[in-house]
């Protein structure tokens, strides 16, 4: 993947009010994730059949991500990152509808990473909700699995954070 393309994926999955569903819908539209990058608000509003707060929302967001800081930043923290066309996603999650666009990970896969789960869960998680995530994913990790996330804020920061404290 060349990084000109990478520097989109990344910045599209930074916004929150962009799922994997309406990240999806914008893929096929557009044909490529620079092509949507570079698309006029109204034009992906419409695409999206977005209400105009969400329209809003955002285009705010959108403006204030600078597509080569966020790949600035996977480098600078060495951070390895996987899009769904990428040969080493893991299959099994490409079955599900909508699965994460982009996943995070330090390290490197190897064959035992097949004994993995995946903890998904809300952007806009409870404190209860994040506590179990977290101890789940730590337990689970502790366990031998490895837990995959699409690294968005709630839930699956607090997976990440739990798999990372073993």
């Amino acid at each position: 993947m060349k990084n000109n393309s990478l520097k989109y994926w990344l910045a599209w999955n930074k916004i929150p009010d962009i799922g994997p569903k309406r990240f999806y819908k914008l893929l096929e539209y557009f044909g490529s994730v620079d092509t949507a990058w570079q698309a006029k608000s109204g034009e992906i509003s419409r695409v999206l059949n977005l209400s105009p707060k969400i329209s809003s929302r955002i285009s705010e967001e959108k403006n204030n991500i600078i597509p080569e800081r966020e790949l600035d930043l996977i480098h600078k923290h060495k951070v390895n990152v996987l899009i769904v066309e990428d040969v080493l996603y893991p299959e099994n999650l490409k079955t599900i509808h909508y699965p994460p666009p982009v996943l995070y990970f330090k390290g490197t896969i190897v064959e035992s990473d097949k004994n993995s789960i995946s903890i998904v869960g809300s952007r806009k998680a409870t404190y209860y909700g994040k506590m179990v995530a977290e101890k789940l994913s730590k337990d689970l990790t502790l366990a031998g699995l490895t837990i995959i996330s699409g690294m968005a804020r709630g839930i699956d920061t607090a997976a990440h954070k739990g798999a990372l404290s073993v």
